[in-house]
């Protein structure tokens, strides 16, 4: 019998390929331009992702056979798939070298500050490939057990921070014009078209005709997620402040002290975060992995699994050699650069099934 993701575990893959980066700077981005309103741009956000995703289930309903580069081969023909399946896995191999890359300037910066980067960057990427190695399935199944385990960190979290919100911080409602608000709702919105990733989780799921709503929960809980976060945020700090902070989230969480006797919560925190982010980058290799094999037919797998681990290791390490040069980047680049291989090319996708008939001799093949 071939064990299959279920539903929920579908759902929870979505909100960790987007949440655990995304709640690590997400009042910051989005106060940045909304201010008090930022709650406002992560509702935008979150209508934009739910209808992005239901183009994302259109295309996974036609494919419940086979893995979606093989089935594209066919579909659309060898050359067509071939194309894609190399930008895709450009695309996957470039956004787990920037995750990579964030996670260890963040341990390196805030937890293990005497640690070299390059022990740190070893150690994550041969937890990650041990993690691709055992597939999507065994990801999912230990995602089951360490995204619960957030949400309740979460939630007694937030109880405890009860007593520093300030309401008046979100006051006045809707000072800020339209133009504002929609700009501040770039940025989560893109972190939420990265459920563009079920095209390829699709077929590995009981169900794959249910990705649209695998995706559609997956996006709402996100949002619904993002969106305490930066009301909480704005209520305790203050949307002064959190525009100049570099990682506000933690911040907030630091201040929680229970008498004399319990304080550094935020230590707890970042022990979930980084589960939640070895999750992730184990989600985006796997995907990475899967387009590299299923793109250039590679039947045996080992040696480049442990060729892609050392290749991430050495781009990671010389990409961006300083933080800065990747604050660079995410400021200038990687806004076009996310909507382009998560929007432009399902959108050209979807163009192409429905212009391009089936072949009926390929599809009996």
């Amino acid at each position: 019998m071939i064990i299959k993701i279920t539903k929920l575990q579908g759902i929870l893959l979505m909100m960790s390929t987007i949440a655990p980066t995304a709640i690590l700077s997400v009042p910051s981005v989005v106060v940045q331009l909304s201010e008090q309103d930022a709650w406002v741009s992560i509702i935008i956000a979150m209508v934009a992702g739910v209808l992005f995703s239901l183009l994302i289930g259109s295309i996974c309903r036609q494919n419940t056979q086979t893995t979606f580069l093989d089935w594209l081969r066919v579909r659309l023909g060898s050359k067509a798939g071939t194309v894609i399946g190399i930008l895709l896995t450009y695309y996957y191999l470039i956004s787990v070298v920037i995750e990579m890359r964030e996670f260890v300037n963040f341990i390196g910066e805030n937890v293990l500050s005497r640690t070299p980067v390059y022990f740190l960057l070893i150690i994550t990427v041969a937890v990650v490939m041990y993690g691709v190695s055992q597939g999507i399935v065994n990801i999912a199944r230990v995602n089951l057990i360490v995204l619960p385990v957030s949400l309740l960190v979460f939630i007694v979290t937030g109880i405890l921070l009860l007593k520093n919100i300030h309401i008046e911080n979100l006051l006045p409602l809707w000072e800020h014009p339209l133009r504002k608000v929609a700009q501040g709702s770039v940025t989560p919105t893109t972190w939420l078209l990265q459920v563009s990733i079920l095209l390829l989780i699709a077929p590995f799921m009981s169900k794959p005709a249910e990705a649209g709503k695998v995706g559609m929960w997956g996006i709402v809980l996100t949002s619904i997620e993002l969106g305490i976060i930066v009301v909480a945020a704005i209520t305790i700090i203050g949307s002064r402040l959190i525009s100049i902070m570099s990682y506000p989230t933690f911040y907030m969480i630091g201040i929680i002290q229970i008498g004399t006797f319990l304080e550094r919560i935020d230590l707890l925190f970042i022990s979930i975060w980084i589960c939640m982010m070895y999750v992730k980058m184990s989600i985006m290799m796997f995907a990475t992995f899967h387009c590299f094999i299923h793109t250039f037919r590679i039947r045996n797998e080992k040696p480049f699994l442990l060729c892609l681990g050392l290749f991430t290791i050495l781009t990671t390490l010389y990409a961006w050699p300083k933080s800065v040069d990747l604050a660079y980047f995410s400021k200038t680049a990687l806004i076009p650069y996310a909507i382009t291989f998560n929007v432009l090319i399902p959108v050209v996708i979807w163009l192409l099934l429905r212009f391009i008939k089936p072949n009926p001799m390929k599809a009996g093949k």
